[in-house]
């Protein structure tokens, strides 16, 4: 084998006895430093067998969850190895990345929601998402890559257009709800965990997010979060539904940015309900303070800005001018969650995405079918989304709309079923579904499958059937279990609050619904 500075050139001699296969395998490593290229190709046994270890290793460091129904436990099972294939080992720690297979990076919004999603199935995941977004928090005011101090990234890559700044995803920051989800994941991650040690490692990175809320977020300091792009190369839309048609009136003129979207309001009120109690638990009562009437204000801006007396429902977001966007979406569901909605109302939206022009029979749709845009067959204007149902099932259970939560957690269950594998692809067409047939959803033609978050949609709504809101710090549990009507039992075994391992079982005794916990000594439960 001879070689020069960019040539290599090898020559091989063999004698092939007649009708006798041969085969030549070249393995090219690119060897870094002083590696050794056996650790590169350890070989294709070797390599099946860390392959098998790493499964097994993964399986049992989550939480074991399984029902009476077979078709059901293998939804879960496909869920739990469709993460599996998601999660990068990072230096941080362990990170989700998108989707396979073209956003198999990190991704600001769908990385914090996954892990959001996974907490009761291993918490890890938001641990490593946590470190690992700290670590690339915007330093600078760059309009390039839509960049600003305290900023959460949007999405990360490091090929050759990013090298050559063809692109700036370098990282790239155009995202309007990562940076408050960043500071909600935080606190819901030590509700599980008890891990103020974490909180205190990162707290530069919440007060300089908490701070982006207060000033870059709020562009036109009337207290509301607003998106726009700085950058020649950057998107329009920076929340999650970031197609170009996205959000737009009802004569399809597209909204002028920037845009408030109403779903952000309320993680960013979350941000400053949980920041304050991170003070308090700091004992810094002052700033604590501070920060809860600033959540004061917004939870009341919120419902004067957004409330739309005509629909009896909340617009989608408001535009340059602070005009209602009047579409009926799926986007005000994530705000029941986040507490930022007032009691009354929120009968108001549980109701409302029951109809029909909203549900579609596999799940809540993104834009209502009376809405002038609406296109089943459309990105974000009429599909319907696992993660999206997965947020407002948690909200709708949190809020004790039980039935309506049942409902919708059924009908995407239902799909998923149907998909092949029992994959939960990231979204499916929007048709209504026929009761009276065998039917099954429509696929989105470029769906991505696998999906972190779509995966990770049948653990949250899983958590929210156990019906369990830990509170660690506080050391209490809130348990409200229920079971769909084809599920007679659900049971969670090793599922991690702090250093405990628990272990419910809930199952259907006639008309009754019962439990049992392991492993809760010391913790006080509520129901």
């Amino acid at each position: 084998m001879t070689s020069a500075a960019y040539v290599v050139q090898a020559s091989f001699r063999a004698e092939v006895p007649a009708r006798t296969p041969w085969s030549l395998a070249i393995h090219i490593a690119p060897l870094l430093g002083d590696t050794d290229a056996a650790q590169v190709f350890p070989g294709m046994d070797e390599s099946f067998t860390r392959i098998l270890d790493a499964h097994h290793h993964w399986e049992t460091s989550c939480t074991e969850i399984r029902t009476d129904d077979a078709q059901m436990n293998t939804l879960i099972r496909q869920s739990l190895h469709d993460l599996r294939l998601t999660i990068n080992q990072t230096g941080d720690g362990l990170i989700p990345v998108a989707g396979i297979p073209w956003f198999a990076v990190p991704f600001g919004r769908d990385s914090l929601i996954t892990s959001l999603q996974t907490l009761c199935l291993n918490p890890e995941i938001a641990r490593g998402t946590l470190r690992f977004l700290a670590k690339f928090q915007g330093q600078a005011v760059d309009a390039w890559r839509d960049e600003e101090p305290g900023k959460i990234l949007h999405e990360i890559r490091t090929g050759e257009l990013a090298a050559l700044r063809e692109v700036p995803h370098t990282p790239y920051y155009a995202s309007i709800d990562a940076t408050p989800l960043f500071i909600y994941l935080l606190v819901e991650y030590v509700r599980w965990t008890g891990d103020w040690d974490l909180a205190s490692e990162l707290r530069p990175n919440l007060e300089r997010a908490l701070k982006w809320i207060h000033t870059f977020g709020d562009r036109d300091a009337d207290g509301l979060l607003e998106y726009q792009s700085q950058s020649p190369s950057g998107m329009r839309h920076h929340a999650w539904k970031d197609s170009f048609d996205a959000v737009q009136f009802a004569d399809g003129q597209a909204a002028e940015v920037p845009i408030a979207p109403i779903e952000v309001q309320g993680y960013a009120y979350a941000a400053e309900i949980g920041m304050a109690a991170v003070y308090e638990h700091w004992g810094e009562t002052a700033e604590a303070t501070q920060v809860r009437r600033s959540a004061e204000r917004r939870k009341l801006l919120f419902d004067q800005a957004y409330w739309m007396d005509s629909a009896g429902f909340y617009a989608q977001a408001l535009d340059a001018n602070k005009v209602q966007i009047p579409a009926i979406t799926s986007n005000p569901g994530h705000c029941l969650l986040m507490d930022i909605i007032p009691p009354a109302r929120a009968e108001f939206v549980a109701g409302r995405l029951l109809e029909g022009d909203i549900l579609s029979g596999w799940g809540v749709r993104t834009l209502s079918s009376a809405y002038p845009s609406f296109n089943p067959m459309s990105y974000h204007n009429g599909s319907v989304w696992p993660h999206d149902n997965s947020l407002i099932v948690a909200g709708l259970r949190h809020t004790g709309h039980d039935a309506a939560a049942l409902a919708i957690m059924s009908q995407v269950f239902e799909a998923g079923l149907r998909f092949p594998d029992h994959r939960l692809p990231e979204l499916y067409c929007g048709f209504t579904r026929d009761y009276r047939y065998q039917s099954s959803p429509a696929g989105y033609p470029t769906a991505y499958s696998p999906q972190a978050w779509a995966a990770a949609s049948v653990f949250l709504m899983l958590q929210h059937l156990l019906g369990i809101e830990p509170d660690l710090p506080n050391q209490t549990i809130r348990l409200r279990p229920a079971l769909l009507p084809w599920l007679n039992e659900l049971h969670f075994e090793g599922l991690r609050l702090g250093n405990r391992r628990l272990t419910v079982h809930v199952w259907r005794e006639g008309l009754q619904i019962r439990s049992t916990v392991d492993g809760a000594e010391g913790l006080t439960i509520t129901r």
